[in-house]
């Protein structure tokens, strides 16, 4: 549900959307580098990319000419649920949460050009609006950056 509804978004916005999971199919070379972007997301979000992240974001653009990639990252954490006490009336709030980051990365250069993160205080259910919600947030101001 994540990447079809980012997917949907993103190109009504009018950036291209490549089917990495069809180009991993046809080509192998292009498969091991997506498999090792993949593997290394995390690495992303941080301030500088290692040598081996660097050289297959290089090997990635090789495949199309798009220039940058968008990477989405979710992180989930299932907590206790809230509570009531009645007898002291002591209220917790529950501790679940789903954290949604993007990130846009230029492959060339390994430079990130933008990046935002979105936290729901609750596993969300794949057809549940929030959800919509908290991705159409996360992408809400990529258009403003699109173009500059």
């Amino acid at each position: 549900m994540l990447v079809e509804y980012s997917a949907e978004i993103l190109s009504k916005e009018g950036f291209g959307v490549l089917n990495a999971d069809a180009l991993s199919d046809e080509n192998s070379k292009f498969k091991t580098a997506y498999n090792r972007i993949l593997d290394e997301q995390i690495n992303l979000f941080q301030s500088s990319l290692s040598t081996d992240l660097a050289n297959d974001l290089k090997e990635f653009s090789g495949f199309s000419n798009n220039t940058n990639i968008l990477v989405l990252l979710v992180r989930v954490k299932v907590g206790p649920c809230g509570t009531w006490e009645p007898f002291g009336g002591a209220i917790t709030s529950g501790s679940s949460y789903t954290r949604l980051k993007a990130v846009l990365v230029e492959t060339v250069s390994g430079r990130s050009l933008w990046k935002n993160e979105v936290q729901l205080r609750e596993i969300p259910k794949i057809d549940n609006a929030n959800y919509k919600k908290a991705i159409n947030l996360l992408f809400k101001n990529l258009k403003t950056f699109k173009g500059g």
